[in-house]
């Protein structure tokens, strides 16, 4: 609702803008300014304000509505994949961080269905582990077997346990917890439960496990001609060794009682007389290049598991282990979009889930999906995003705007009639606490900044299988948040609010965040004058900032949504018995009868009143008049 309001009231800010005299060039009346102003027009339905005034300023509004919030606006996904693919890298020795989302979205889209880069792909991954061919076979191995203390060196923590780096009391700490995605389950639960048996859905869902391994080694075995009743047969073994050693994992994991230790990490290795956790650790400090030491503080969560496993390690069949871990990358490999294994994927996913996945035949929007993710280049996608469609001068013009809106919305407190001294007092203190962001956090558009966040990411070509792009942007992921042990690790606050599709503003930390996705379609630059920009940005900014100054606060003191009066009893009098067109809104909900057939919003009121004269207010400010007559 309210771009249909910021929209409708475009042609009132335009239309009644003044200025100076100024030349003909200067001033925006040619055929397109021209019908700009009467689309904006015939937008109006015939209401007067106070009857209605949703159809007085939009009530022959035709356009699309984007009524829920969402993390990604549809509009900006699509613009952005569309910027990718007409993209080009150029050589060079050290690609940043666009090479590198480009290399990748194009692999995505156009390496699709090239198994034979997949199959290179993969081989490139395993063998950077330094672990033999996968699978291995116990009667191939040709070599002394390697200890399970240097398997782990070689693969790192996952899959035998998940960690988080925090920093405690300004040091850095490891909190360290039992896995939790398994794909296959030991738990015999006895039969019937409400009349359900689980264990005919455990022997189907392991069936399928089986079959989605099976399926992936005959895929990237070599040559991949065709499989004999041979080479299935050994897939079938493989696949049975992988779910007997996840299955004794699941045990531990499920059986592990809900203790934490805390210590050094001396301490931890002392209780549990055996140096298994450092030993995974050391692949993914080598990679980030910073030191672990003993001194470091660890927590772990579910000890019971972690001494389960060390004494599970030491029997342990390392063949066995090895195809194990070497088949959870490879698992989470098959989780990149429009790949021959993400097809596996997913006739697996809906053999095992109770409603089968939906899922969209737009490969590039899938690419731009995945890609977009926290983990994998969100930060790299919002750079390039906003350096094409709302770029560092569009930013700044709309924080010019800014300080007009303020200090006209500061005004329009300290004057109106109705609020008390004190509430006036406690509002302008409000307003002039609130954090703006707009469009995105300054650092998004530093380029040394968003390079540092995939420096773990080595150079890999479009050529390449999506995959391997998919596998190395989430080991970079976990490897950034080890430069907390170095000092360098960079906070990348706010740079969720970039891509969103409504701008909003958290009563709860008084922040107003304005996404450069939404600003990119309501923002437009010169020529086309900045009435229009206060009349769409300008409204939406002055609807949101008004919730600082309503009369109630959504909180959430105890995990429930509470609203809070912030109104004295002489402000509420005052509002709902002289508002004529406002005295039915939620602010006046229980001390009046609605009046008329639709609900009035104060938001809406401020919006469309601030705004404008904020925009007057600005004329001075302008070295040109940028305004319809």
């Amino acid at each position: 609702m309210i771009l249909r309001i910021a929209v409708g009231i475009l042609c009132v800010t335009i239309c009644a803008s003044e200025g100076g005299p100024s030349s003909k060039k200067d001033v925006c009346n040619d055929k397109e300014c021209q019908k700009l102003v009467e689309e904006i027009k015939s937008q109006m339905g015939d209401a007067t304000p106070c009857d209605n005034f949703y159809k007085n300023v939009c009530g022959k509004w035709k356009g699309s509505l984007e009524l829920q919030r969402k993390p990604l606006k549809e509009k900006a996904v699509k613009d952005l994949a569309d910027l990718l693919k007409a993209a080009s890298v150029e050589p060079r020795q050290s690609p940043n961080a666009t090479d590198k989302l480009i290399n990748a979205f194009q692999s995505c889209t156009q390496q699709a269905e090239n198994a034979h880069a997949l199959r290179d792909s993969v081989k490139r991954v395993l063998e950077g582990y330094e672990l033999g061919q996968w699978p291995l076979q116990e009667n191939a191995a040709t070599r002394q077997k390697p200890t399970y203390e240097e398997i782990l060196q070689k693969v790192g923590p996952l899959p035998l346990f998940i960690y988080t780096v925090s920093l405690h009391q300004s040091k850095p700490m490891i909190t360290i917890s039992k896995p939790t995605d398994f794909y296959v389950s030991h738990i015999d639960n006895g039969g019937d439960y409400e009349g359900y048996d689980y264990q005919d859905y455990y022997k189907q869902a392991e069936e399928a496990y089986r079959e989605f391994i099976t399926k992936t080694i005959n895929l990237l075995s070599q040559p991949a001609t065709h499989v004999t009743e041979a080479t299935d047969g050994l897939s079938k073994a493989v696949a049975d060794e992988i779910i007997s050693v996840e299955k004794n994992f699941s045990r531990l994991a499920s059986a592990a009682s809900d203790v934490t230790k805390t210590g050094n990490l001396s301490y931890i290795r002392n209780l549990l007389h055996n140096d298994f956790l450092m030993a995974a650790f050391k692949r993914d400090f080598d990679l980030a290049n910073v030191s672990i030491k003993e001194e470091t503080q660890v927590e772990v969560k579910y000890f019971q598991y972690f001494q389960k496993v060390a004494e599970f390690l030491k029997n342990a069949d390392t063949t066995q282990l090895i195809n194990y871990v070497l088949w959870t990358k490879i698992r989470n490999m098959t989780k990149a979009v429009a790949t021959p294994l993400n097809e596996l994927y997913l006739v697996y996913k809906n053999k095992t889930d109770i409603e089968p996945a939906k899922r969209s035949n737009d490969t590039k929007l899938l690419c731009m999906q995945q890609l977009l993710e926290r983990d994998i280049m969100y930060t790299a996608g919002a750079s390039y995003y906003s350096s094409d469609k709302f770029d560092k001068d569009s930013k700044e013009d709309v924080m010019k705007m800014l300080h007009f809106i303020n200090s006209t919305f500061r005004n329009v407190i300290k004057n109106n009639t109705w609020m008390s001294k004190e509430d006036k007092k406690k509002a302008v203190k409000r307003v002039n606490n609130v954090r703006f962001v707009i469009g995105y956090p300054d650092w998004i558009l530093q380029s040394a900044v968003v390079n540092s966040f995939y420096q773990y990411v080595p150079n890999i070509s479009a050529s390449a299988s999506f995959v391997e792009h998919y596998h190395r942007l989430q080991e970079n992921d976990r490897l950034q948040k080890l430069r907390v042990f170095n000092s360098s690790y960079y906070s990348k606050s706010d740079e969720e609010i970039t891509l969103g599709s409504h701008a909003y503003y958290e009563e709860k930390s008084d922040t107003l965040a304005y996404p450069a996705a939404a600003l990119a379609t309501h923002y437009r630059k010169p020529p086309i004058p900045r009435s229009m920009n206060f009349g769409t940005v300008g409204t939406v900014i002055v609807q949101l900032l008004s919730n600082a100054i309503d009369r109630f606060d959504d909180l959430f003191p105890n995990g429930t949504k509470t609203a809070v009066d912030y109104w004295s009893n002489v402000t509420t009098e005052n509002f709902c018995n002289n508002s004529m067109c406002l005295n039915n809104s939620k602010e006046c909900f229980d001390t009046c009868a609605l009046q008329n057939y639709s609900r009035q919003e104060l938001h809406d009121y401020l919006g469309v009143r601030v705004a404008y004269q904020a925009m007057k207010r600005s004329k001075k400010n302008y070295t040109g008049p940028f305004l319809l007559k």
